[in-house]
């Protein structure tokens, strides 16, 4: 799979989604959203943080760490 952001870009998502586990902190939701649409390839409005809105999210930290191990599986 190729690799969608820089090798800095890569990292720092790695990071930050090491320190999300059962609760999206309010400070990460805008690089979840956009980092998952840019895996995506599509752009989609980011939902509120209520928890109505539990499963959007839940899909797109979903949607990043099926990336990552992806994008690990497949390093040359």
């Amino acid at each position: 799979m190729e690799n969608k952001f820089t090798e800095t870009e890569f990292t720092e998502l790695k990071r930050m989604m090491s320190e999300i586990t059962t609760h999206l902190p309010e400070h990460y939701a805008g690089h979840v959203w956009a980092a998952h649409t840019k895996i995506k390839g599509q752009q989609e409005p980011q939902p509120c943080q209520c928890g109505s809105s539990g499963g959007l999210w839940a899909g797109a930290v979903s949607t990043i760490r099926n990336y990552i191990k992806d994008v690990e599986a497949n390093a040359v």
